[in-house]
């Protein structure tokens, strides 16, 4: 269970700058992260930003690329009305339930080095949700920006950027992470969550799975941007969910074949023909 709701500061929001924050959030308590965060030696998530209610945290983070927001901001949500998802989804998310949050990043370019941060976001969440759920459950990312428990989603990624002065780039790193939903709707057959794919809710907490997310974008972000996707082509093809299904990618239809060092997905045809995709919308055959 939540804790006690309190009401909210102007605009819902509160900002968390420092060890001294006091805890005045019944869906975020300030201190705990904090706490979290020093103890795993993570430099990003100063400050915080908690919403009680926003359009999207991607929209508050976007706004602040034109600030002096630095690298490592976060916003945290506790419900957004307009979340999104890849090619313009509607991302659902019940109130209090779910961690939905947007990491700021200003990045020098080309733009071109940020190809594939999907994926490797992706493997950093696949890597928190492992820590939490059974160790029988199979955790993988399914290209290009969505992290699987047992074949059903349980966490979104939508990367956005925008172009700054100079060479520089702004990123937004935003993540749905479905940690206590139980119930979810019709439509979304395949989806699940951290409790309903058997993670002690003791061990749930937003505050240190925000503070594990971090950790784990960090580590592997600092890997990335100098070097690309070659160091993690190993792990992709390791926790790859279409490697060796049958899918469908728009129109063609083939056998996945991996990811490669350009982050496109690798499509083996009914010929034998393996085609590279860098966009599309995948679905697995029946």
């Amino acid at each position: 269970a939540r804790r006690r709701h309190q009401s909210a500061s102007p605009r819902g929001e509160r900002r968390c700058a420092d060890a001294r924050w006091p805890s005045v959030s019944s869906f975020f308590e300030p201190d705990v992260f904090t706490a979290a965060r020093e103890r795993l030696g993570v430099i990003w998530g100063r400050p915080v930003h908690v919403l009680e209610t926003t359009t999207s945290t991607n929209d508050r983070a976007l706004e602040a690329l034109a600030t002096d927001t630095k690298t490592g901001a976060v916003w945290l949500a506790q419900e957004q009305t307009s979340g999104r998802g890849r090619r313009g989804n509607e991302w659902k998310s019940a109130p209090g339930e779910n961690l939905t949050m947007s990491l700021l990043l200003r990045v020098p370019g080309p733009s071109a080095r940020l190809v594939g941060l999907s994926l490797v976001v992706g493997l950093a969440v696949r890597e928190v949700v492992a820590q939490v759920v059974p160790e029988s459950s199979v955790v993988q990312v399914k290209w290009p920006n969505d992290v699987f428990v047992d074949d059903r989603k349980c966490a979104g990624i939508l990367i956005e950027t925008r172009a700054l002065e100079g060479d520089e780039f702004g990123v937004v790193v935003g993540i749905g992470l479905n940690v206590l939903t139980r119930d979810f709707p019709p439509e979304l057959t395949h989806a699940t969550s951290l409790l309903a794919a058997g993670a002690p809710v003791e061990r749930l907490g937003f505050e240190e799975l925000l503070a594990r997310l971090l950790f784990e974008i960090e580590l592997r972000t600092k890997t990335f941007l100098p070097r690309g996707l070659e160091p993690f082509l190993s792990d992709l093809q390791r926790h790859d969910c279409l490697r060796g299904k049958r899918i469908r990618v728009d129109e063609r239809e083939g056998t996945g074949a991996g990811i490669d060092v350009s982050g496109a997905l690798l499509l083996q045809d009914d010929d034998g023909q393996v085609v590279s995709l860098a966009s599309g919308h995948v679905e697995r055959c029946a």
